[in-house]
């Protein structure tokens, strides 16, 4: 025997999750957006390093001073940090400052399927299946005293 059971969230008159959701909604909306511009900073940053770098000699303080200056505008920019006197970025450092900013696109958006869910709670039905059975009882046989 089967019983299906409806749970139904919020309804017509509940306001308040709506407008949670739609906080959420947006804020979340707004945070993507956000995170896809830092992806696509970074990105680029890390592109443009070896150019950035290849424009210095490294014999007068001016070249050094430059390089450094690539160097603190990459690291501010990804996280990633290159050794002194290196003109390019190793796979190792590529891929951890790429990793970090789609790792926060991906949060973002999961949140903002939350704020979808939360916002959709007046329509939100829960089928529940409840699968019931029955079983016989055992009768237990006395064993003979002597």
């Amino acid at each position: 025997m089967r019983k299906v059971t409806y749970y139904k969230v919020g309804g017509k008159d509940v306001h308040l999750p709506r407008l949670i959701g739609a906080f959420v909604f947006f804020g979340a909306l707004i945070m993507v957006l956000q995170s896809a511009a830092l992806m696509f900073y970074a990105w680029d940053s890390m592109l443009a390093f070896p150019s950035c770098v290849s424009d210095t000699t490294g014999d007068d303080q001016i070249d050094q001073l430059r390089y450094m200056d690539c160097k603190d505008s990459l690291y501010k920019s990804t996280g990633v940090a290159v050794a002194g006197g290196e003109g390019k970025i190793n796979a190792r450092q590529f891929f951890a400052g790429a990793v970090t900013p789609i790792a926060a696109l991906f949060f973002w958006a999961i949140i903002f399927v939350f704020g979808i869910i939360i916002y959709k709670t007046g329509d939100l039905v829960i089928p529940i299946e409840e699968s019931v059975r029955e079983i016989k009882e055992t009768v237990k046989k006395e064993t003979k005293k002597k």
